[in-house]
């Protein structure tokens, strides 16, 4: 299974990302990065992939 990340989003974001994928703007899955990370990169697509 490769779910479609369509978007990353501070969690300041939040609320506007969830208002915007009510409305049908926004297609696929959005995850939220609570906090910055220490590690660059930590949050890359090709990261992801990796640890599926």
């Amino acid at each position: 299974i490769r779910p479609h990340i369509a978007k990353r989003v501070m969690l300041s974001d939040v609320a506007a990302v969830h208002a915007r994928l009510e409305n049908g703007d926004i297609r696929g899955i959005v995850v939220c990065q609570p906090w910055k990370t220490s590690r660059p990169g930590a949050f890359q697509k090709s990261n992801l992939e990796e640890e599926n």
